[in-house]
């Protein structure tokens, strides 16, 4: 059978990662006491809104830790080219703020099993093709919105089957995540 570049670029990339949104530092102070109440919104490119995955809200701090870790399913689609991640500051009375934005491309994971730690810059517009929506940061904001840490790495087809039947794919637990990491990264 003759393959596609498609089939070929579908056959070279993850297809269940384990994400791990570890912290960020120095997001925009929306709220007016110099600080904000950030959360994070994770999925990819072609994520529908209502079905991305979202952290705690940690209130108060331009420094939130949030160490919460995701079991994603990489879609077959093809237009699917990144994992995304939006920051918002939760609001009590009106819609939420948001902070920022970063994306990483499925280019970019390591498909040898090695964890992908990395600092992404939260920047202040993101495309609707990146995103799945139009996001619009506060005309005052600076040019420097902080840095997203987040890890990242891909399970081996031999193992994500397995896995597959013990965990749901969504935020794991502590224990969940301990289990996972023990499996997938220790010898």
């Amino acid at each position: 059978s003759i393959s596609t570049e498609a089939d070929v670029c579908r056959q070279n990339r993850p297809k269940l990662l384990v994400v791990s949104v570890m912290n960020a530092r120095g997001v925009y102070d929306a709220d007016s006491m110099g600080s904000s109440d950030p959360y994070v919104k994770l999925g990819f490119n072609t994520t529908p809104l209502g079905e991305r995955y979202r952290t705690a809200c940690k209130y108060q701090t331009r420094f939130p830790v949030w160490n919460e870790r995701y079991l994603l399913r990489v879609p077959e689609d093809p237009e699917c080219s990144a994992v995304v991640f939006t920051v918002w500051d939760k609001d009590t009375f009106t819609s939420h703020d948001f902070l920022g934005s970063a994306a990483i491309s499925l280019d970019e994971i390591p498909l040898d099993g090695q964890v992908a730690d990395v600092d992404l810059d939260i920047k202040g517009r993101i495309t609707p093709d990146a995103a799945g929506e139009v996001c619009w940061i506060h005309p005052r904001a600076p040019s420097d919105l902080g840095k997203l840490r987040v890890q990242i790495s891909e399970v081996g087809d031999a193992e994500s089957e397995a896995i597959l039947k013990t965990l749901r794919v969504g935020r794991l637990t502590r224990g969940e995540g301990t289990a996972l990491a023990r499996s997938v990264h220790v010898a």
